[in-house]
């Protein structure tokens, strides 16, 4: 089974494989349906944090998995890393967390090492075996240890994607009572002379003359921005509850399927006269992907707009477990409230993109003196004249101003204020002047029209605009994600 790991350094970048095969067969009368996790140390409190986790293979003592990620390799530290194998009995197993992961499935093996351990390989290839939580070798269904092959590579800093659609046509027969189901996987090759399995088509049931539907992949993740490096395309047979059957392969490039004007021919390396059905590749395109720092030295002009929740629901500004404390009367912002601190933390990380440093602003959710009902969308600075402030210590000082003048209701509608946000991002739009919106809307986390701001994000999606919802209250944050563009 293989799994995909990048790494990145401080002077280079890596890019790193896993590979386990031969694990022991967990289900009755299946065999096993294994993901990794992969879990970081933290060189201080040693404590582990999980980082990342694969993709489920089901049904597969030897899979291959797709999933790669990407890690910063520091020199000067010790960086240990813990690969968990587990068996899913579920579909979301490798989603879910704590308890809830363990309710749905095995353990089978462990393993850690450094990350300098990995990357100083001569080979660029480290095997090993795994263990169990006693420490013992873990082995498979025939009695043999169960091991594990780490991969790294340096990763080549390609922004480009591939789009392509490939069909299979006249496949061999290989079910005894019914058509084949087949599906393709891709590799490309490593520095030890292998192959490492870099992405996956859907199966078709029944059927010799699959159409597989568009695949969208990264230069980087097929052949490492190298595009006479080889590749190799590999045609199964779906099984339920088995491990796929192997159809054909093709040997091949990025290069060569981007000029491929006629079909390639599946085969076996222990028959290699016979052919075994057609690939065709009936899409193919190419795309520059630019990266954030292109588009800046480009003259990218970013706009921050903030906008502030003032509803009832963050608690009376009085009392201290309000989001909005104030502080003790005379003592008013002596220390910074959870907003402040919000506002601090995400606007200084963004306000040295925005090229004018004025950042319009807007409150919600508020009566303002003289009114009675609440306001969905007004200056922060409370004056109608004056929406822009001067950076985010502007913001800051707007916002201690404001609050005391402000009465606190409800309910929490997001709409409106993101609409006053975009009215003001659809500038014209050309090649000499480029200009993206992001929109940092802080809030409790409750939210009275999701349907209304859900529309209206994915409206914002036809323009050069990011809605960016960052919940404060963490027993609300479960409810963020309804909405698409969430900050956390």
């Amino acid at each position: 089974m293989e799994a995909v790991v990048s790494t990145q350094s401080t002077w280079k970048q890596w890019y790193q494989r896993r590979v386990h095969g031969n694990i022991p067969k967990l289900d009755t009368f299946s065999p096993s349906d294994p993901f990794i996790v992969v879990s970081v140390q933290d060189p201080k409190t040693k404590r582990w944090t999980e980082a990342h986790t694969t993709e489920i293979v089901w049904d597969n003592h030897n899979a291959d998995f797709v999933k790669r990620f990407t890690m910063q390799y520091i020199f000067e530290e010790v960086q240990m890393l813990r690969l968990d194998v587990l068996d899913a009995d579920a579909k979301d197993a490798n989603r879910r967390t704590g308890k809830a992961r363990e309710a749905v499935t095995d353990f089978i093996g462990t393993f850690s090492c450094s990350l300098a351990d990995l990357v100083t390989r001569r080979d660029k290839r480290m095997e090993t075996r795994m263990k169990d939580r006693r420490g013992r070798v873990v082995h498979g269904a025939n009695k043999q240890p169960s091991s594990l092959i780490i991969r790294t590579e340096e990763v080549n800093d390609c922004q480009d994607v591939v789009l392509l659609q490939l069909s299979g046509r006249g496949l061999p027969k290989m079910d005894l009572f019914g058509r084949a189901d087949p599906f393709l996987q891709m590799y490309r090759a490593t520095e030890d002379g292998r192959w490492a399995a870099v992405a996956k088509t859907e199966y078709h049931k029944r059927t010799y003359n699959p159409d597989w539907k568009p695949m969208l992949i990264k230069v980087q993740q097929l052949c490492n921005g190298d595009y006479n490096r080889p590749i190799m395309i590999r045609c199964f047979d779906w099984n339920a509850n088995d491990a796929p059957d192997f159809m054909g392969e093709i040997e091949t490039s990025l290069d060569q399927l981007l000029r491929a004007d006629r079909p390639m021919v599946f085969k076996r390396r222990n028959n290699p006269r016979k052919t075994y059905g057609e690939l065709i590749v009936r899409k193919k395109r190419l795309r520059q992907q630019h990266s954030f720092i292109d588009y800046i030295r480009a003259g990218l002009d970013i706009q921050l707009m903030v906008a502030v929740d003032f509803t009832a629901s963050n608690g009376d500004p009085r009392d201290r477990g309000s989001l909005h404390f104030m502080g003790q009367h005379g003592q008013r912002f002596h220390q910074d409230n959870d907003y402040v601190q919000a506002i601090k933390a995400v606007g200084q990380v963004l306000e040295p993109y925005d090229s004018d440093n004025m950042i319009p602003c807007w409150g919600f959710g508020a009566k303002l003196a003289g009114q009675n009902a609440a306001n969905h969308c007004f200056p922060l600075s409370l004056r109608n004249d004056d929406i822009e402030l001067r950076g985010v210590q502007g913001i800051v000082d707007a916002y201690r101003q404001a609050l005391p003048n402000l009465t606190l209701s409800g309910p929490t509608l997001l709409a409106q204020v993101m609409q006053t946000a975009l009215s003001m991002s659809t500038e014209p739009f050309s090649s000499a002047h480029q200009h993206y919106t992001i929109l940092l809307i802080i809030t409790d986390g409750v939210i009275n029209d999701k349907q209304a701001s859900t529309d209206t994000i994915v409206h914002c999606t036809d323009y050069p605009m990011y809605s960016a919802l960052i919940p404060l209250l963490p027993m609300y944050s479960a409810l963020i994600p309804l909405l698409p563009c969430t900050l956390r």
